[in-house]
């Protein structure tokens, strides 16, 4: 409108104003925006005449592009880095009076002409203010047998997988309290829905010989493991539900699926295909600056050499409300995949008659053991790093667990929570395991007295400090957060408090403190780590016992791992596995 109004005058305007108004059936308003002392003496007198003449509302704004003067040179940064031209370049385009935020009596001043602009604009902003969650659809209904309920279906489902899980009630108490206690977490959060979705997924992979795996924190839910999403026994492991799901929480819970990557996009097409394309969508996981971009691109609109330098981001969704399905390519199940369908066309079965999954596999071989401990692991899930390599035969890994601190072990939380020398110096027995309390032991026992995972941190929370486990998640979540060190000062003086109740006070107090504050931001969750383990052992096994099907079944997946192809060729003549060139 104002450039039709400097243009060709009022009539003009009015002409572009009169088919706007016929285009959109007078919903419309006229904005005012009143930058320069000539703009509030000429043109907030025409656009008010204009308003008035077409008796629609005339709506005062700042189409604010900085939020004060003070930032008008930074603004002219970014918008070099937008016309990817250095200052001197896009100063032709750059504004002499800079549109930024103002005041309410500001505002009034600047339009003191038609005062009624500033009273339009905030009885407009009312009306269409927009609370972006009420965009959240429902989900669609899961697959549920006919006049069944989704809250009694789930049931039903978790207490047949819990069937082929455990066994009966008497035998297995403590497993079946844990499912009913989970069930009515999850009916009352209203995530029935969400839980038979996510099976129905891992259903569609299994029916189509699709390697998949639940992972993260779902792996401490025992419904997650009778329904087959997760391959981890969180009742044998003593796994705590409330880092996954807690009363408290206010949206759906995550939980992310590992599909070899190879197949990941059939997995995708069938959820389209099942829930329609008008339900369901993928979404971005947007760049935003960080320091090093930041940098370079400022370096560039300041004239430095670039030489020593639709879709919704992931994080508004949830936001926003919606629900979010996490389907992970992972290039080591497709390199299984390959592994176990190449032995199985050879006619491979194992001596109970099963053919080999990652989950069938014989399990603790001292074999696959030797193989850790001998740092013997190019092209061995997770363990394969030069880091992890050398971390190996100290951890001397003879059990599944050991497999489980392993993934972990070399992860920054342990490493700056002061976790990874205690623990090693104590499996080698060069250290004596000790516990700031024994309230304590049966939560840091199976690692030597030496926390490192979210899990124990809660727990220690609940345990020696009186928490609730919303509240243990509260503090788990400010643990993970980006503000981390505030929030957990903050709540200092609620687990002191707490510590003190117990007779935890002074040095001991102050050690527990620091294992929540070591581990802010890097925390790892014990669930994961099991998960994980699944695939570091499965590789491994494969690696000692069917070295031409590891090596070939590697090659033709990469690109993954740490090692270049040719890395892998020569890690396979070591082991007397014989490379052929590509015919």
């Amino acid at each position: 409108m104002r450039q039709a109004l400097e243009a060709g005058g009022l009539e003009a305007g009015k002409r572009q104003l009169d088919f706007l108004s016929e285009v959109f059936s007078r919903k419309l308003a006229v904005e005012s925006t009143l930058v320069t002392e000539r703009d509030r003496e000429y043109v907030s007198q025409q656009l008010g005449l204009l308003a008035k003449q077409a008796d629609l509302p005339l709506v005062a704004t700042t189409a604010a592009r900085a939020a004060d003067l003070r930032s008008l040179r930074k603004s002219h940064v970014l918008r070099a880095i937008q016309m990817q031209g250095s200052l001197s370049q896009v100063e032709p385009f750059l504004e002499a009076f800079l549109p930024i935020l103002r005041s309410a009596a500001d505002m009034v001043q600047i339009h003191k002409y038609h005062p009624e602009a500033v009273t339009n604009a905030a009885q407009l902003a009312g009306e269409i203010a927009f609370d972006f969650r009420l965009l959240a659809p429902q989900l669609p209904v899961g697959q549920v047998s006919a006049g069944e309920t989704e809250t009694a279906w789930l049931r039903k489902c978790a207490y047949e997988g819990a069937k082929l899980r455990y066994d009966s009630r008497a035998e297995n108490r403590k497993a079946w309290e844990t499912i009913d206690h989970e069930l009515k977490i999850i009916a009352n959060l209203g995530f029935c829905g969400y839980f038979l979705i996510v099976k129905e997924i891992v259903d569609f992979c299994k029916a189509n010989d699709i390697l998949c795996q639940g992972r993260g924190s779902a792996a401490n839910s025992a419904v997650c493991y009778a329904l087959g999403i997760t391959a981890v026994d969180a009742v044998y492991h003593r796994l705590m539900f409330e880092r996954f799901l807690s009363p408290d929480r206010s949206g759906p819970p995550d939980i992310d699926i590992d599909i070899e990557a190879k197949r990941r996009e059939e997995v995708i097409q069938h959820v389209f295909e099942k829930y329609g394309r008008h339900n369901a969508a993928q979404v971005a996981n947007v760049i935003t600056y960080r320091h090093r971009s930041a940098i370079r691109d400022a370096a560039k609109a300041f004239g430095f050499s670039e030489e020593i330098a639709l879709q919704w981001d992931k994080e508004y969704c949830a936001e926003a409300g919606l629900v979010k399905f996490v389907l992970l390519g992972l290039g080591m199940l497709t390199a299984l995949r390959r592994m176990f369908s190449a032995l199985e066309k050879q006619g491979y079965v194992q001596a109970d008659g099963r053919k080999l999954d990652l989950y069938s596999l014989p399990a603790e071989d001292p074999q696959v053991c030797d193989l850790l401990c001998a740092d013997d692991t190019v092209g061995v899930f997770q363990v394969e790093s030069r880091a992890q390599m050398n971390t190996l035969p100290r951890l001397r890994p003879r059990c599944f667990y050991d497999l489980v601190v392993e993934v972990v072990l070399i992860r920054p939380g342990p490493i700056q929570g002061n976790a990874v020398n205690p623990y090693l110096r104590r499996c080698l027995g060069k250290e004596p395991v000790r516990y700031v309390d024994e309230l304590l032991k049966p939560i840091l026992e199976r690692t030597l007295g030496v926390p490192f995972f979210q899990e124990q941190l809660m727990q220690i929370a609940v345990e020696a400090a009186g928490f609730s486990a919303a509240e243990a998640d509260q503090l788990r979540k400010a643990m993970g957060s980006k503000r981390s060190e505030e929030r957990m000062r903050k709540l200092k003086p609620q687990l002191y408090a707490g510590l003190a109740q117990n007779g935890i006070v002074g040095e001991r107090a102050e050690e527990i403190f620091e294992y929540f504050s070591g581990f802010a931001e890097f925390s790892f969750p014990e669930s994961h780590a099991f998960s994980f383990a699944y695939i570091v052992y499965a590789s491994a096994w494969m690696k000692v016992h069917f070295p031409h099907e590891f090596y070939a079944s590697i090659i033709a997946s990469q690109p993954m791992g740490f090692y270049s192809v040719y890395s892998l060729v020569a890690d396979a003549h070591r082991r007397g596995v014989r490379v052929l060139p590509r015919m």
